[in-house]
């Protein structure tokens, strides 16, 4: 099983995500499943019965908060409402929120993502992939593959070399390379 599944999105998206967390359900019957975005935002309560596979909902902005969520899962913490912005199952039954999230005023102090384009991401979900089936024989903690996320460096991949002009440089190695770095 996967430690934690988490996924998100707007409104419309919620029959897509409606599966998707019965089937991670089924699959991973032990993960955390976190969700968050503008579905579980908009009507945090409903939307968390209406999916009971759903652990944790991250409401606002989730910076700050799923971090803190997955940090919290390293120690071995279960006890979400104690995370700002949260809304998640009490043992007891019934639903608990965490306290208000304050929202992050400063965008200019986040992190920018490293993997920069959305093929990118397809890239970083092959890697975490080959991570899982090869972690019997070359174990990576969840803390290094986070930092590697975070600071991973490909050069001539969607890179950014600052200056004037700002230039943005990437490889199209075959044709659906190009018509992916085209899209992004």
């Amino acid at each position: 099983d996967w430690d934690v599944i988490a996924l998100g999105g707007i409104t419309t998206h919620y029959a897509s995500i409606k599966a998707l967390v019965r089937q991670a359900r089924e699959v991973c019957p032990n993960s955390l499943i976190v969700l968050g975005g503008g579905v579980l935002t908009s009507l945090p309560r409903e939307i968390m019965e209406f999916l009971p596979e759903v652990d944790v909902g991250v409401i606002g902005e989730g910076f700050v908060t799923f971090p803190e969520i997955l940090a919290a899962l390293d120690a071995g913490f279960r006890e979400w409402a104690r995370i700002d912005g949260t809304i998640s199952r009490h043992p007891g039954g019934g639903l608990v929120y965490g306290k208000e999230r304050a929202l992050v005023h400063d965008l200019d102090a986040l992190p920018y993502p490293a993997l920069r384009g959305a093929f990118q991401l397809n890239n970083a979900s092959a890697a975490l992939a080959a991570l899982d089936a090869l972690k019997e024989k070359l174990p990576v903690s969840m803390a290094a593959v986070r930092r590697g996320l975070v600071e991973v460096q490909l050069a001539g991949r969607f890179q950014v070399v600052p200056g004037k002009p700002m230039l943005i440089l990437d490889v199209a190695h075959n044709p659906h390379a190009a018509r992916s770095l085209a899209q992004n």
